[in-house]
Parts: structure tokens; C-alpha cells; sequence
């Protein structure tokens, strides 16, 4: 689409037209309110295009608000930070769409943290799919094994039925599985003696970091609201993987068998 107007005048458009403000297709005339007179002359054509191909209501707002934070995240100069959100109405590239994106082009290493699973099988269904067809992928999963209440079955017993779980209700049917890694401090025998492995972040290919308050499970990924940050920082994916690293040679973290 050429000649677009600014990621802001995106945002302005969709908000008046969800406001029903205006209506598509939109004359140029409409939309001098709403941007510049040059912008709502190259905007208003490819706007009645869009609507005359079926894109009007909810989904044209949608396909605007999108256009904009891809228009934003490709502006984005080597280094900077992005905002990644999850809720109604998120003011950023959403965290799904994140995570997916990350998996999808990751090239020779894959690192994630989380405190929580849930439908898992959907979540990490593009990092299943790129390790089956970029099998030289190294992908680690660090993961939060707990307890359930009144629970005091040996060690060894939790740890089957997590690892059965994962495998047969989370992790995508695809052959290739991650490596799994855990705190055996969640499994302390009494409640007061255990600790969580309560972090969530993703490092891909040493240089891509997002790190999120959200759990790798559906609802966090696009129903609540959850906020993140996206940088592509070698140094700062060295440092998040030196930490895990120096948790697994200590004996800090075990890897799952």
C-alpha cells in the first residue's frame, strides 16, 4: 500500500471508524479530519479498496491497528525496545503474535522460561513446527513443576506425571521434543522449604529477548492483560542465558528425563 500515512494517522482512522465516526469506503474529504489533506488523499483509495474487498467493520479496524504496529515494529532501529501486550485492546504487537513469530523464524537456538502450561499444544505449535524443519535447532525449555495440593507422592512419581502430561496433552505431536529443565526446589517436601520457577521470557537465535509477564499458556497469550518487552540485543540474550546456564552447572536446575 503506498504512500501510507504515519503509524498515529492508522490508529486515528481505525479509532473513527470503530467510534463510527466515518464509514468505509471513506472520501478524502472524510478523513482531513482525521490526518493530514496529502495523507487522506493516497489513504482514502487504498482504504475503499480494502472495504470493496470485504475488509469493513470490526476487521477493517483490526487490519489498520495491525498495519500500524507492524508499521512501528519495522521502523524500530537495531536494538530498540518494543512494547508486546495481551488484553482487549492492546496498544502494541500483541503477545501471540510475538511468540509465534519468534518460534517461527528462529534459525539455531531457542531458549523459554515459564511458570505455567496450558494448551500448549497451540502455543508452541509454530516452535514444533520450526524444529521439525530446522532440526539443528536447539530449544530448552525451562519449566515450573509443582505439587498439587495434599500432594506427597516421591519425587520421582510427580515428576513421570508432569512429564507425561507435557508430552502427550501440551508438547504438538511432532517427533522432536525440546530439552525440559526444573527447579527441584518446587518438590521440597514441606511447602514452606519449596521455591517456583517463576519466569517468563524467550531468548531466540542469542540475540532476539522478549521478556513478558505472561505465561505460555492461551489466556495469557491473547485474553488478559499481560505486558512485555521485545529487543534484539545479543548482550542481553548472552546474560539471560548465562544465568540459566550457570543454574544448570551449579545443580540449581535439573534437566528432566
Amino acid at each position: 500500500m503506498p504512500n501510507l500515512p504515519e503509524p498515529a494517522d492508522l490508529r486515528a482512522v481505525a479509532a473513527a471508524l470503530a467510534a463510527g465516526r466515518v464509514e468505509a469506503p471513506c472520501s478524502p474529504l472524510a478523513l482531513r479530519g482525521l490526518v493530514s489533506a496529502e495523507q487522506a488523499e493516497a489513504f482514502a483509495p487504498n482504504l475503499a479498496a480494502m472495504a470493496a474487498r470485504g475488509c469493513t467493520g470490526a476487521a477493517l479496524v483490526a487490519a489498520l491497528e495491525w498495519l500500524a504496529a507492524e508499521l512501528e515494529a519495522r521502523s524500530q532501529p537495531d536494538g530498540a525496545v518494543q512494547l508486546v501486550a495481551s488484553g482487549p485492546e492492546p496498544a502494541a504487537r500483541s503477545t501471540a503474535v510475538v511468540a509465534r513469530d519468534l518460534f517461527a523464524h528462529a534459525q539455531e537456538s531457542v531458549l523459554v522460561a515459564g511458570y505455567a502450561v496450558h494448551q500448549g499444544r497451540s502455543v508452541f505449535a509454530a516452535l514444533a513446527q520450526r524444529m521439525e524443519s530446522t532440526p539443528n535447532l536447539r530449544v530448552r525449555l525451562f519449566l515450573d513443576v509443582r505439587r498439587g495440593p495434599g500432594d506427597t507422592s516421591a519425587v520421582g512419581a510427580v515428576l513421570a506425571r508432569f512429564a507425561q502430561r507435557l508430552w502427550t496433552q501440551q508438547w504438538p505431536s511432532q517427533s522432536h521434543r525440546p530439552e525440559v529443565f526444573y527447579d527441584p526446589r518446587s518438590l521440597a517436601d514441606g511447602p514452606g522449604n519449596r521455591a517456583a520457577l517463576h519466569a517468563k521470557c524467550a531468548v531466540v537465535d542469542a540475540r532476539r529477548v522478549f521478556v513478558t509477564s505472561a505465561n505460555w499458556t492461551e489466556a495469557a497469550q491473547q485474553r488478559n492483560i499481560e505486558l512485555g518487552l521485545l529487543l534484539d540485543s545479543p548482550p542481553t540474550a548472552a546474560r539471560i542465558t548465562t544465568f540459566f546456564d550457570n543454574l544448570i552447572g551449579s545443580g540449581a536446575l535439573a534437566r528432566l528425563a
